[in-house]
C-alpha cells in the first residue's frame, strides 16, 4: 500500500498537482501498519492518517474514526497514537462519524476532558446535540461542551481572517454554476450542513439550553436586523435565515 501511494503521489506530483486522498480500503490498510509499523517511515504513516484522510462522511473517514475510536477505548493499539493523541486526531475530523465516540469518551475519566475540548470546536454536531443535551444532566464535561458551544468557542478561537488572500479566477464562456466545479453526487464537501450550536452574546444554562429548530423564512420570528431570525432558548442570538 506504501510503494502504491509513494508511485502515486510522484505521478501527481509531475502534474503538478496534490495526491488523492485515501480509499477506505487504504485507510483499512494503514491502520494495519500503525499497529505493526516496523520497517515502515513511521513519520509517513503518521502523516497519512492525519491529513489524507477526507473528512466528514467520506467512507474512508468512517473507518478512520472507528480505528482511532478503538484506539481511545483501549481496544486496538499502535505504539505510534496513545488514546490521548486518537481523541486529538478526531477532533481534526470536524464532524461526522467522529462525533459520536467524542460523546461516549465523555463518560471516560482519562480522556473526557480530551473529548469535551474537541466537541468544544466542533461545529457539525446534527442531531447529536440531544444526546450531549442529555448527558449534560449527569456528566460536568458535556455540561462544559453546551456552555462552550452557546459562548461561541468554534468561532471566536478560530484564526483571524488574513487581510489579503491570493486566488485564482477561472474565467469561463456561457452560464456555470458550482456543480459543474463539484458534482452534487460525488463532492461531499459540497453538501450543506448546518450546525446546531449558535454563538450567543448571553450563554445560557446548559438546563435550559434548547435545541434551535428551522424556521421558515414565513415564520422566522421579527428581528432588527434585515434577513436575520431568533433561535428559540438563545435570546438575543440573531442567526441567518437557511
Amino acid at each position: 500500500m506504501i510503494v502504491d501511494y509513494i508511485n502515486h503521489q510522484k505521478e501527481r506530483e509531475a502534474l503538478g498537482i496534490p495526491p488523492k486522498p485515501l480509499t477506505a480500503g487504504q485507510v483499512r490498510d494503514l491502520t494495519g501498519l500503525l499497529e505493526n509499523p516496523a520497517g515502515q517511515d513511521e513519520a509517513l504513516l503518521l502523516s497519512l492518517i492525519t491529513d489524507r484522510v477526507p473528512a466528514g462522511v467520506d467512507p474512508a473517514a468512517e473507518v478512520k474514526a472507528g480505528y482511532l475510536a478503538d484506539i481511545a477505548g483501549k481496544i486496538r493499539r499502535s505504539p505510534l497514537i496513545s488514546p490521548k493523541q486518537a481523541v486529538v486526531l478526531l477532533s481534526f475530523m470536524g464532524g461526522g462519524y467522529n462525533i459520536g465516540s467524542l460523546i461516549r469518551l465523555l463518560d471516560d475519566p482519562d480522556l473526557a476532558e480530551a473529548a469535551a475540548e474537541a466537541l468544544s470546536r466542533a461545529i457539525l454536531i446534527f442531531d447529536a446535540f440531544d444526546d450531549v443535551l442529555e448527558k449534560s444532566k449527569t456528566n460536568v464535561f458535556a455540561e462544559k461542551v453546551l456552555f462552550s458551544w452557546a459562548e461561541a468557542r468554534w468561532f471566536t478561537e478560530k484564526p483571524k481572517v488574513p487581510e489579503s488572500i491570493t486566488v485564482t479566477v477561472f474565467k469561463v464562456d456561457g452560464e456555470i454554476n458550482t456543480d459543474d466545479f463539484s458534482p452534487a453526487s460525488e463532492a461531499w464537501s459540497r453538501r450543506t450542513f448546518r450546525s446546531t450550536p449558535c454563538p450567543c452574546s448571553n450563554p445560557v444554562s446548559p438546563k435550559t439550553f434548547s435545541k434551535p429548530s428551522r424556521p421558515s423564512r414565513k415564520k422566522a420570528s421579527p428581528s432588527p436586523l434585515p434577513g436575520m431570525w431568533w433561535a428559540p432558548g438563545l435570546p438575543g442570538n440573531p442567526q441567518p435565515i437557511p
